[in-house]
């Protein structure tokens, strides 16, 4: 952004909830504060819910495509 704020997206299209625990304990433990986590609702696989999946990280859900307007909001509690 133009004020120097930056956030890296962690994307996952298909997805178990193991696979993104894993890698949101990973994040949390090794990665940089500022990281957006982006779940497909659609491809998911099996019965888990993005709610059940990230507890205290930042979340943004898509269906089929990251939209730019909602994937902007998601990223405006980022800002310095």
């Amino acid at each position: 952004h133009d004020d120097g704020t930056r956030v890296y997206l962690e994307m996952f299209g298909y997805w178990r909830r193991g696979a993104v625990e894993r890698r949101l304990k990973l994040l949390r433990r090794h990665g940089p504060g500022n990281v957006l986590v982006a779940l497909s609702a659609n491809l998911a696989a099996g019965e888990e819910t993005a709610d059940a999946v990230a507890d205290a990280v930042p979340l943004y859900r898509f269906r089929r495509t990251p939209l730019a307007g909602p994937l902007t909001k998601a990223l405006e509690p980022f800002r310095q």
